[in-house]
């Protein structure tokens, strides 16, 4: 995280518990598991229907995600258009 934080860069976790407050304090950009799956969907490198298999299988082995419900919700009222931060200029 430190190393995020003076290269401006970014993190990939779920283990929000332990790294979003310090993220937040020091605006640090972070991306969850759920983001991951958004933006493959997005890009078509995946298929919702994966995505939404994926989410079913790590929760039936107790791990925590937002229900598939959520990322259906959040995926269909999401713009169809959008940029990743790599693409932005």
């Amino acid at each position: 995280m430190v190393y995020c934080k003076w290269n401006r860069d970014i993190i990939g976790s779920s283990n929000l518990k332990d790294i979003k407050d310090y993220c937040i304090q020091n605006n640090i950009v972070y991306l969850t598991t759920f983001d991951f799956l958004f933006f493959a969907v997005r890009k078509d490198i995946i298929s919702q229907k994966q995505a939404c298999a994926f989410i079913e299988s790590v929760i039936k082995k107790n791990s925590k995600l937002p229900s598939v419900e959520e990322f259906k919700k959040t995926y269909q009222q999401s713009p169809k258009q959008f940029k990743l931060l790599g693409e932005m200029e």
